[in-house]
């Protein structure tokens, strides 16, 4: 009796513990056709493809199509590669919906605004798409070779028969119910499959990605707008109260490099429905949301960091946390600097410690092979004697300094009939003498360059010792080769390290150098200076623009940039001169600019800063600008209103017209005076002809001072 309650008591609990399944839709991918997020579009020919702000459901701009009167339909494609762009993958179930704008005008004969999707760049089998016709909107789906009998098993077939296979769910137009004439369009739900048949042959691609069309198809004419273009995801939701958990030997592993980024490696959580999810903290605060088990930090400043990484399932439980602790030391960089270059000028000849042996060698400088303005140094090798030049560097005298990082890199001319046998030119570092044994050495046999270095940093290794890396070289003609040493750590207590460049015997012949370099791999921990005096000066001011300018700053290395701030906002930054134009102001503001200098390891100075200044007032102000082809014929149309009367200023439109090759062909001017607070459109009409390409509207703020823009706009002619 007692096992029989126990029974049945623990079959209740199972049934209210486990409910039915639904469906969850979730965008994955969404643009407004925002400028940046651009998509490919079709040759239109003399049709017109381009973002457009007259139409809009969001605050970013919409995808205008033009079609003409031509045979040509227009299509936009928006490629998107599983797991990359957007967080999806093969099993997945979505669908795409976007939004149509068609005006009172619109007719659609027998042409029509569609959306397709495709398996991966292939235009050939689509896997939905959806077509906006007179009496309404049809959806199609592949059938597989049941067109018409659709299931949920069949859904990611390729369409087998174009337009009209597959299933079509026709909605009437009057039941969308948006505002004005925008149409939603949204194709049928899909399962994205790990194959696709391409072709009647019968070639299978796997599904690396989908393509989205959006056209307009022939032979309809007129404008349409597309919208907000979305992805969604539809996915299966089981109430869930179980959290993720992590296996108690679950590791989670940090890696430092060297420009304080931290790459996070953890081991995968598990869940009775899978993790969706991961979210990463540092020191309690959530720095990013991943879809795998690895994230990457960049840019940490000096310091002790906690991360914390947890776990998230399809319904929002979280796990525990995984955690580790992260230091990093400094807040610095490694990069490389030439500390030393030599040309081999015949008045630094002198530096070079030459040993021609004898039979006949020679070394000099010679003018008739070189890479740069300086002469080469000509190595001639008769037999059986090498040939050798050795530069001294003294440490204490440059910016190295034992423990620093160097290598040493030379060019080299060499002859495609050159036979190099045993003998070969090389390139070695010394400390000091050669009796100290190598630090590095490059060398080129036959048709391998050959780099050694010793086995620990700093460690001496004697000839044909240390570790070495094979490079194949291919020699078919005359030709310049740059070779270089691997990098070497300057050894403790060491004040001079020599350089060799030497031809090494039996080789005969002549050997040119040429752009011989040391380069030393440097820390930057200093950060760029102004004077005490450094100021921020300002001209050339607008009603929305002024010029900014400033003293240099100064640092230990090369390669600053300067930061702009207004109003102790970030403007801009990564500016290499020391001016800049400031353009988007307010007309009469008044605003402060600001400028530090940053160096190439992101080190900051301290600001310098301007006086205070306001902008000019507006004169006028533009709006609803057009520029319009007709016959013959391109006219521009804008509105006007008075702001202030302090003047007799007039604003003014000048319209000009160009051929395909920049030139102007026509260009024609208007005018309008008003009195303040008044209201006014001023239109402008250009002849155009058959080589006119281009024409562009720049509307002004006033004459006889021409002094700001406020609009332009361009079209194509064709």
């Amino acid at each position: 009796m007692c096992l029989l309650l126990i029974t049945v008591l623990l079959v209740n609990m199972l049934a209210f513990s486990v409910c039915a399944e639904e469906y969850i839709e979730t965008v994955v991918f969404s643009d407004g056709f925002s400028m940046n997020l651009g998509w490919t579009w079709s040759e239109p020919g003399e049709n017109t493809i381009e973002y457009n702000d007259t139409f809009g459901c969001t605050e970013n701009t919409s995808l205008a199509m033009e079609r003409k009167a031509n045979p040509n339909s227009i299509s936009a494609f928006k490629y998107i590669e599983i797991g990359e762009d957007m967080p999806l993958k093969i099993g997945d179930v979505v669908k795409a919906r976007v939004k149509v704008y068609l005006d009172e005008g619109f007719t659609f004969l027998s042409g029509y605004p569609r959306m397709d999707i495709y398996p991966n760049m292939n235009a050939g089998r689509r896997f939905s798409h959806v077509i906006l016709m007179q009496d309404g909107i049809k959806n199609y789906i592949g059938g597989g070779r049941t067109a018409g009998n659709t299931t949920e098993l069949e859904l990611g077939n390729g369409i087998t028969g174009g337009d009209k296979a597959g299933g079509a769910v026709i909605t009437p137009i009057a039941e969308q119910g948006l505002e004005k004439r925008w149409i939603q369009m949204e194709t049928e739900y899909f399962v994205i499959p790990d194959t696709a048949v391409i072709d009647s042959k019968g070639t299978v691609n796997n599904v690396t990605g989908l393509n989205f069309e959006l056209k307009f198809q022939q032979p309809a004419a007129g404008t349409i707008y597309f919208d907000d273009f979305e992805v969604v995801k539809r996915e299966i939701y089981v109430q869930d109260n179980l959290p993720p958990y992590w296996e108690e030997n679950a590791l989670i592993k940090t890696i430092v490099d060297e420009y304080n980024s931290v790459t996070v490696v953890w081991d995968d959580a598990l869940d009775n429905h899978g993790v969706k999810h991961y979210d990463l903290y540092i020191n309690d605060n959530l720095y990013g949301i991943y879809y795998g088990n690895e994230a990457v930090i960049n840019d940490l400043e000096s310091g002790v960091y906690t991360i914390h990484v947890v776990a998230v399932d399809a319904a929002g439980n979280m796990s525990d946390y995984l955690s580790v602790d992260v230091v990093i030391a400094k807040s610095i960089m490694h990069y490389d600097e030439i500390i030393l270059q030599n040309g081999f000028e015949a008045n630094e000849m002198s530096r070079w410690a030459l040993f021609p042996g004898s039979n006949g060698n020679s070394l000099t400088t010679d003018s008739s092979v070189k890479r740069t303005g300086d002469s080469s140094l000509k190595m001639v090798v008769n037999s059986n004697v090498s040939a050798t030049a050795n530069y001294i560097m003294d440490v204490d005298n440059t910016k190295v300094s034992p423990g620093d990082e160097v290598k040493v890199g030379v060019w080299l001319y060499i002859s495609s009939m050159s036979d190099y046998n045993y003998g070969f030119p090389r390139v070695n570092i010394f400390k000091e003498t050669p009796s100290n044994g190598y630090l590095a050495s490059v060398r080129i046999y036959e048709n391998i360059v050959k780099t050694y270095v010793g086995t620990m940093p700093g460690e001496t290794f004697s000839d044909g010792g240390g570790k070495s890396e094979d490079v194949p070289l291919s020699i078919d003609k005359d030709m310049f080769i740059y070779i270089e040493t691997p990098y070497i750590t300057i050894p403790q207590n060491s004040s001079k390290l020599m350089f060799e460049l030497k031809v090494q015997q039996p080789f005969t012949g002549t050997v040119y150098f040429d752009d011989f370099l040391v380069k030393a791999k440097r820390i930057d921990v200093e950060a760029p200076h102004f004077d005490n005096t450094a100021t921020v000066g300002i001209d050339k001011i607008g009603f929305n623009y002024c010029r900014i300018f400033w003293d240099k700053a100064t640092d230990d290395n090369k390669g600053i940039k300067y930061n702009i701030y207004i109003n102790e906002q970030f403007f801009d930054g990564g500016i290499e001169d020391n001016t800049f134009s400031v353009v988007g102001l307010d007309a009469g503001g008044e605003y402060i600019f600001s400028v530090e200098a940053e160096d190439i390891v992101a080190n900051l100075s301290e600001k310098i800063f301007s006086q205070k200044i306001q902008t000019l007032p507006k004169h006028y102000t533009a709006e609803d600008l057009s520029v319009v082809k007709y016959d013959g014929v391109v006219k521009a149309n804008v509105k006007f209103t008075r702001i202030t009367d302090d003047d007799d200023r007039k604003a003014n439109i000048i319209l000009a017209v160009y051929d395909v090759s920049g030139h102007i062909e026509n260009i024609v001017m208007e005018t309008v005076s008003m009195s303040q607070g008044e209201e006014g459109r001023i239109e402008v009409i250009a002849n155009i002809s058959e080589k006119s390409a281009m024409a562009e509207a720049f509307v002004w703020n006033g004459l006889p001072k021409i002094n700001s823009l406020l609009k332009s706009k361009t079209i194509k002619i064709k």
